[in-house]
């Protein structure tokens, strides 16, 4: 009888595979059969892709380019293709791993008319709660409006979460989805591509939903009239927007319009995160409203038709909502600039969280970054302009020079973005240079892809002295001898550092 062995623990061995990639898994699956037993629940829990996906459906429907007889042709009616169902199919294993998955996500933004057919064919064949009894996530993605039908159908009351985006036009989606049977759904995300006639009508469909407490709308859509109409579930906790989908003005034009009906009493109890969007004579009226949520602890505000200086309605919000610790600020103007002065009401904040989301670099002086860092001792996510768009503009002033200043002054940072200068030669000194205790991740963007950098060496040896060995560096793939230069110089760190260790030994004698 052997020792045991630790890979013999099977909660040990699927916290390993559930880091792993999923070829790696199914790699795995063929080592042994505890190996399967414990890696085929982790293959099979999230289907990420339209490549997962396929590789279910294919248990059931093999996909060998063949029609031979004992097969039933199922005929997409728009694409004209033919997916093989077998008349005499054993599902078994198809069903065995189908109710293992939790997360599904079905990518139609390329047309694969062999995928609705065979997601057809089951939903019409089985009820969808034996297919995927353990779903909790469906992400459904499509070009076209007319393809919702195969992601409604995948609903049931299992599912929790719920994405959709589908493209652009007109759809009674409040008439399609059978909100009365998904009453534990708690999320829904909405592409960006619905319209206000779309929200509005949904809304008053979702009003059935006793426990959903997470709304991710499209960008500029969180005006008074959309928050108004959700004020109406007390158990909404979070209303977002994903500002990846930017794509301009597709519900809030920035125009004045009559001021609505405020809120009714106690709106938004368990309320703990808001994105309110509109031009600052919207948000002002917004904000004049008493029963505004301003005790909310995450605020983010999309800010639109800002000819003039935003610095009043900030002032005005930085007044209004004190408890904020976490704070985003999306500029969607190709006009506007961030700048310090506009800033700085919010700095007042006991910060753990800042986001500047602008469309042009952010300029601040020495001084004023001095001042910022400065101003956020407690700050842990701090980004800084890196989803500026960069067409024309100067790079700002933020230089290699300046990131000692957060090492030294926010010693809790474990995430920073920001966009560098890096044409200037970089100068620090050694004194100054306190290294980040807590830094995960450094993301610098797009920073190379504007200006080529001045000084390499001094860049990379300054970055080895700052960061902690676990901190990943996140940038433009087309700078590698940066990368490269960077890795060296970590890996020469790290070789060093482990000298230094009492016991080390350089000779190693191999028996």
């Amino acid at each position: 009888m052997r020792a045991g062995h630790i890979l013999d623990s099977p909660e040990l061995l699927s916290q390993i595979l559930s880091h792993s990639t999923k070829d790696s898994v199914a790699t795995g699956l063929r080592v042994c059969k505890f190996w399967s037993v414990v890696g085929t629940p982790i293959l099979w829990r999230e289907l990420e892709s339209e490549r997962d996906l396929q590789g279910l459906l294919e248990i059931l429907v093999p996909d060998d380019g063949t029609m031979t007889v004992g097969y039933l042709a199922i005929l997409a009616s728009q694409w004209l293709i033919c997916s093989k169902i077998p008349l005499d199919v054993d599902a078994s294993r198809f069903f065995e791993c189908a109710r293992l998955v939790r997360h599904l996500c079905v990518d139609l933004h390329h047309e694969h008319g062999h995928i609705i057919t065979v997601l057809n064919f089951l939903t019409t064949t089985w009820p969808v709660s034996e297919i995927f009894p353990a779903l909790e996530s469906l992400e459904y993605k499509a070009r076209q409006n007319d393809l919702l039908y195969p992601a409604i159908a995948l609903l049931h009351s299992g599912v929790r979460r719920w994405v959709m985006d589908v493209g652009p036009g007109q759809y009674a989606v409040h008439d399609l989805i059978p909100f009365s049977q998904l009453h534990n759904l708690t999320r829904i995300d909405f592409g960006q591509y619905v319209t206000v006639d779309n929200l509005q009508n949904i809304f008053v469909a979702l009003e059935v939903l006793p426990i959903l407490t997470t709304i991710l709308l499209p960008p500029h859509s969180v005006t008074y009239d959309v928050l108004r109409a959700l004020s109406r579930w007390p158990a909404l906790k979070e209303i977002i927007t994903d500002s990846d989908f930017d794509q301009g003005y597709d519900v809030c034009d920035g125009e004045h319009h009559p001021s609505p009906p405020s809120f009714g009493s106690g709106a938004f109890p368990e309320l703990i995160s808001i994105t309110i969007s509109g031009c600052p004579h919207q948000l002002s009226e917004l904000l004049d409203d008493p029963n505004f949520p301003f005790d909310v602890r995450s605020l983010a505000v999309e800010t639109m038709g800002c000819i003039n200086d935003p610095g009043p309605i900030y002032q005005k919000i930085a007044a209004k909502c004190s408890e904020v610790n976490e704070f985003v600020l999306h500029y969607t103007d190709s006009d506007s600039y961030c700048s310090f002065n506009s800033l700085r009401p919010f700095l007042h904040y006991r910060l753990t969280r800042l986001t500047i989301e602008p469309y042009n670099p952010v300029s601040f002086d020495v001084n004023e970054i001095e001042e910022l860092a400065l101003s956020l001792p407690l700050i842990e996510y701090l980004d800084i302009g890196t989803s500026a768009l960069l067409l024309s503009s100067p790079l700002g002033k933020f230089t290699f020079d300046h990131l000692p200043l957060f090492g030294r002054h926010c010693p809790k940072l474990v995430r920073l973005g920001i966009l560098l200068d890096v044409s200037k030669h970089c100068n620090p000194t050694q004194s100054d240079i306190v290294p980040f205790a807590k830094l995960q991740e450094l993301n610098l963007g797009l920073t190379f892809a504007v200006n080529v950098i001045a000084d390499l060496d001094t860049a990379v040896n300054l970055l080895s002295d700052l960061l902690p060995n676990c901190c990943q560096v996140l940038c433009d793939p087309g700078v590698p001898q940066f990368r490269r230069a960077l890795f060296n110089k970590r890996l020469t760190k790290e070789e060093g550092q482990r000298r230094e260790r009492p016991g080390w030994s350089q000779d190693i004698t191999v028996t």
